[in-house]
Parts: structure tokens; C-alpha cells; sequence
């Protein structure tokens, strides 16, 4: 298991640093939705079954495959995909889900359909998804109304991927919609094009995309498919410099800067004065998460009456997603190094992996979504409610109040960004205390809210870290390269 042999590779990193503490030392110092979320309710994570079947596809190529042998009578791929047979070169296989994501290499086009009537998350077969014996809305045709494109990470992530298919599965589920997703093959434009195609031709009226990976795949396929509605989370249809939310799209932005304020600020207040911060590529989400961090952790401290220069926050950025021994390795030198909590946002797995094998007191924050199964060290999770507003948008669809050419951002106010309080493990900072600082983000109190820095200024001039830093009082950030 990949966490296994990341929780190894940390605890060999530590043990050489307990040899020659100070050289690592030294080395490491150097460097129409907001109307509708209310009402949706947030599922728990549920991986969408246990075995995928496997069909390999070419760009442009228009294939309807029948998905293998199914162990029962109800099975989805069939009810849902249609019956055509595949091709003799075509190749089928089984490929069990874990907790792992998979690696990038070789990985095929996965297409896993469902009704609304699917009932995944109960399923034990060992060859196919299967739907609930409870089951009681008709499957019509071999069509799939609703589809999701993953960016190429599997679907059950335990983030973008998982949750926006968790919203799209409800709604589905609720109102007897054939549904399927898509894995394509890599993170290209090409291969998002080539899923979206197959999506298309099995008849899909409304395609989530989650992630910006897919701002330049949208900005095509938004003009090849006017009949299609596309839901784009986290990023805008762009080519270049070009931006442009054709009347089928809609845009779907969080703000992360007030999710990440929430985390900084209960850290401090649960007693932590040596924070970090472990993002991963610097882009607008992960920046605005890490600047609302640094800013809770300020604005704690300011309402406790610490002294000046309390806060330690050691601040970094990677440069990649995913999970790396150099990233795991890095994180263990912070907690090493006397570092307390760190908030992992993009690839958290890595600060997980170290804290867990590090031991001791030692916690770490979590990103995008509740991570407080993955590890008993995740103290609690800076979340942006990905479910609900999925569910949103497409009810919006079907309610013909789809927000199409708009971008909206999803804030406090609608309750779409917070921290998932029931699961967290805080020992000091209660539930009284995060509904009072929620309602100061509310209503801006004293601008609270508004003062939370971001990615650009309000005349779209970008802001660093070292801008920030240079205006705190009680946290002193260390950026390490």
C-alpha cells in the first residue's frame, strides 16, 4: 500500500536525522447555486465501488463498449452502457479500487456507469459495480444523462474527484438519472477532450469537470457541444490569455482564503503556536488557502493577547501535487524540527505520512474535503463543500436556472467552505468558539473578512507571501524554498 511505504519512507528519513540532527537542520533552514446549497445536503465519502472494468478508447473515436460479464442480474454496466460488443482488439480488464491512488502511468479510460437507482457503496462483487437489491427506478436505454470527467486521478480520491461525484451520484440517485464517469488517461487537454467525446456520444446532457486542469478542455468543448452543459469547479474556460463562459457552462469558485482562515485560526486557538504550511503548485486555490492561514493564525492571536512574534509558520510550496518521498521527507524535517501542526493543501498525504511517523504530538490539517478517516493525526480539515454545490448546479439544470456564462464563488455565506467540526479532534476550540468566528466572517465584522488576503489585490495586482508576512505582528512566516 502506498501509505505504508510512505509512512516507511518517512521513518527512515527520521531515523538518518536522528543520527545528524544538525546537518538536516541546517539543510532545511536554507532553502444561481448560492440559492440552492442550503438546501443540499453533504454525503459522507463513499468510494463508487470496489472493481472497475477497464475499456481502452482512442481520441475521436466513437465507441459504445459493453462492460464485461456481470455477477448479477442488475448489473449497472450493462443496464446503463448498453450491450454492444467490443471489438476483439479492444481489451477489457478488472481493476480493484483501494485507498491508493493510482499512478499516472498507462492508466486507460475508465467508464463506470450508473442509474438512479445504483447503489455502489453497498456493492462486495468482485467483477463488476452492481446495483442495490433495494433498487426500484427503471433504467431506460443505454444512455447516461449525467457524466463526470476525473483529471485523471481515480474517483474515489478522497478529493475534487470523489466528493463532486458524490454530488452528481445523489442527485442522480434521487431522480432516477443514468449516470457514468470517465477517467481519462492522462492530465492533457487532448485526453479531457477524447473522455468529453465519449461522454457525449453515450448521450450525456450535463458533464462535471472538477479541477483547473480542465480550463482549456471547457473553452473547446463548451463550442464543439452547445447542447451540452458543462459544470466547471475551480477554474474558468481559458485558452491563453482568452476567457470566455459560453452560455452552456458555469463556473463554480470557493473561497478558500476564509476555509483556510478558519483552520489558522482554530490551530492557534486550540494551543498550537508552531504552524506550517505545506502547499503544493502555487496556484490561485492553494495560494488563497495558505494566505488564509497565515491570516486566522494572526487573528487568534490578536483575540488572545499573545505577545508579538508568537506564531512561528514555516511556509512552503512544492511545486507538484501528488505524493513524493522529497515531499514526506521535507515535512518530517519540519515536524522534526519542532514544527506542531501543518496544514498539507494539495498532496496532504505527504504531511499525514510524516506525522504518522514522526509520533508524538505532532497533527496535521487536512484539504478540500473531511480527511479525519485517513488519519488519526488530522486534527481537522479546511474544506470547501464540493457535494452540495455539484448537486446545485445540476438541480439548477433540471430546474432551468442553470447559470450559464457566470462564475460564481461559493463563500462562508452559503455555508460552502468551513471545517467539518463533528469529526475534528480539537480539545480546547468548541463548537461555541467556531460558530462565533463564523458569524464574524458572516457579517464582516471590523472587515475580518474582507481583510483576509488573497492571491490578487482588489486591482488584480498579485500578492506574495513576503507581502503578507511583512504586514503581520504575531506570526513570523519562515518561507522555505
Amino acid at each position: 500500500m502506498a501509505r505504508k511505504k510512505a509512512i516507511e519512507t518517512a521513518n527512515a528519513v527520521i531515523d538518518q536525522m536522528e543520527e545528524d540532527q544538525k546537518n538536516i537542520l541546517t539543510e532545511e533552514g536554507e532553502s444561481g447555486i448560492q440559492a440552492e446549497i442550503r438546501k443540499a445536503e453533504r454525503t459522507d465519502p463513499q468510494p463508487a465501488g470496489e472493481v472497475l472494468l477497464l475499456a481502452q478508447t482512442e481520441a475521436g473515436k466513437d465507441e459504445d463498449a459493453e462492460l464485461g460479464q456481470e455477477e448479477g442480474p442488475e448489473a449497472i454496466s450493462n443496464k446503463a452502457m448498453g450491450e454492444e460488443n467490443l471489438d476483439e482488439s479492444e481489451t477489457l480488464q478488472e481493476e480493484s479500487l483501494s485507498d491508493e491512488i493510482p499512478s499516472d502511468e498507462e492508466r486507460p479510460i475508465e467508464d463506470c456507469a450508473g442509474s438512479g437507482n445504483d447503489n455502489t457503496e453497498n456493492t462486495k462483487d468482485t467483477t463488476t459495480n452492481t446495483e442495490g437489491s433495494e433498487a426500484t427506478t427503471p433504467v431506460s436505454g443505454g444512455e447516461a444523462e449525467l457524466a463526470l470527467i476525473t483529471d485523471a486521478n481515480s474517483i474515489d480520491d478522497r478529493g475534487f474527484n470523489q466528493f463532486s461525484w458524490e454530488g452528481l451520484k445523489q442527485y442522480a440517485e434521487e431522480n432516477g438519472k443514468t449516470y457514468t464517469y470517465y477517467t481519462p488517461i492522462d492530465q492533457s487537454t487532448q485526453s479531457y477532450l477524447s473522455a468529453i467525446e465519449g461522454a457525449v456520444n453515450n448521450g450525456a446532457k450535463l458533464v462535471v469537470t472538477p479541477g483547473f486542469l480542465f480550463g482549456e478542455a471547457i473553452y473547446k468543448a463548451q463550442t464543439m457541444y452547445p447542447d451540452v452543459h458543462f459544470v466547471l469547479v475551480d477554474a474558468t474556460p481559458t485558452l491563453d490569455d482568452d476567457t470566455v463562459i459560453a452560455d452552456n457552462t458555469c463556473s463554480i469558485f470557493f473561497a478558500e482564503e476564509q476555509s483556510g482562515f478558519l483552520a489558522g485560526y482554530a490551530a492557534v486557538k486550540e494551543g498550537y503556536r508552531k504552524l506550517g504550511f505545506f502547499g503544493a503548485l502555487a496556484v490561485p486555490a492553494v495560494v488563497r488557502f495558505g494566505y488564509g492561514f497565515v491570516d486566522g493564525a494572526e487573528y487568534a492571536a490578536k483575540e488572545l493577547g499573545l505577545e508579538a512574534g508568537s506564531i512561528e509558520m514555516k511556509y512552503t510550496y512544492t511545486g507538484a501535487f501528488g505524493n513524493s518521498p522529497d515531499f514526506q521527507a521535507k515535512a518530517a524535517a519540519w515536524y522534526q524540527s519542532g514544527t506542531e501542526c501543518i496544514f498539507g493543501c494539495g498532496g496532504p498525504d505527504n504531511v499525514f505520512a510524516a506525522c504518522e511517523a514522526t509520533g508524538g504530538d505532532c497533527v496535521s490539517i487536512g484539504v478540500d474535503t473531511d480527511m479525519s478517516q485517513i488519519t488519526e493525526t488530522c486534527l481537522t480539515s479546511a474544506m470547501k463543500m464540493l457535494t452540495p454545490a455539484v448537486y446545485s448546479a445540476i438541480k439548477a439544470y433540471y430546474n432551468d436556472t442553470f447559470p450559464g456564462g457566470t462564475s460564481e464563488t461559493l463563500t462562508i455565506n452559503e455555508d460552502a467552505v468551513g471545517l467539518p467540526m463533528e469529526s475534528s479532534r480539537f480539545k480546547n476550540f468548541t463548537q461555541a468558539d467556531y460558530d462565533a468566528i463564523v458569524e464574524v466572517l458572516k457579517a464582516d465584522k471590523d472587515g475580518v473578512t474582507s481583510g483576509i488576503r488573497r492571491d490578487v489585490d482588489a486591482d488584480g495586482n498579485t500578492v506574495t507571501i513576503e507581502d503578507v508576512a511583512a504586514t503581520l505582528q504575531y506570526v513570523t512566516v519562515q518561507v522555505v524554498e
